[in-house]
């Protein structure tokens, strides 16, 4: 028996069963090659789908990291500063109020030194405001020098 093209051609369309004899002699399809078909799709897709959000995730993980450095960053550029190098008054109301408990828990006691750099206005209009910058800078390093690493050493611009 001869098929046409066409014929053929709708034939490897179609799903096809596969068909075996029954215990009684009758004829039972079986519908094990496509349930295995579907169920290796499934895996398929859902694997795709994981490795998808995988990949989402490890996007978002790293601009999430991104964005909390550069908040970081900001947040330590805003409390020091550019100039001297030195605390500025933002980061020393929090200090002031740590080392305070600090002191209160163990019992110690606490000194506060404030340094006022007087006629720093009047150096800035008779020499500019780079020498004045110079002194600041200057003073700076003489804090730095003189104080210890956990010691504390802010500075106030007027």
């Amino acid at each position: 028996m001869a098929l046409s093209k066409t014929a053929l051609r709708e034939l490897s369309t179609k799903p096809t069963l596969a068909i075996q004899e029954g215990p009684c002699g009758g004829q039972r399809r079986s519908y094990l090659p496509q349930l295995f078909f579907g169920l290796i799709s499934l895996v398929l897709l859902f694997n795709i789908y994981v490795f998808a959000q995988k990949r989402t995730l490890n996007s978002t993980r790293k601009a999430l990291i991104r964005e909390l450095v550069f908040s970081e960053r900001l947040e330590s550029l805003s409390l020091i500063d550019p100039l001297t190098q030195l605390f500025n008054r933002r980061a020393v109301e929090p200090m002031v109020a740590r080392e305070v408990a600090r002191a209160n828990r163990s019992g110690s006691s606490l000194t506060f030194i404030l340094i006022v750099i007087d006629g720093s206005r009047q150096i800035n209009t008779r020499f500019g405001t780079i020498t004045g910058d110079e002194l600041l800078v200057d003073v700076a390093k003489l804090l730095k020098n003189t104080f210890r690493g956990g010691h504390c050493v802010p500075l106030r611009r007027r």
